[in-house]
């Protein structure tokens, strides 16, 4: 028998695939980064989880996505790298 298991792992996906914009201060200057909040809740865990605030992991990630001359922008580099934290 066939489950509809897909589907509701789809729902489950769709009602957590929605954006939010939250804005921060990166180097003194105000800027907003829409995640999925699946990445912000992430993001949150491992900021408390090293006693910082969420800005300064951002920071923290910019910085090392420059350093890296990585082509993605802030926002996809930030999804990357949460995605490497629960693996």
């Amino acid at each position: 028998m066939t489950t509809n298991q897909p589907c509701d792992v789809g729902a489950a996906l769709a009602s957590k695939a929605v954006r939010k914009k939250r804005s921060i201060s990166l180097y003194g200057h105000r800027t907003s980064v829409a995640l999925e909040t699946p990445f912000w809740e992430i993001l949150d865990a491992q900021a408390a989880a090293h006693g910082r605030s969420l800005a300064a992991l951002i920071c923290e990630l910019d910085d090392a996505r420059i350093a890296a001359k990585s082509s993605l922008g802030l926002a996809a580099y930030l999804r990357v790298w949460a995605l490497l934290q629960t693996s």
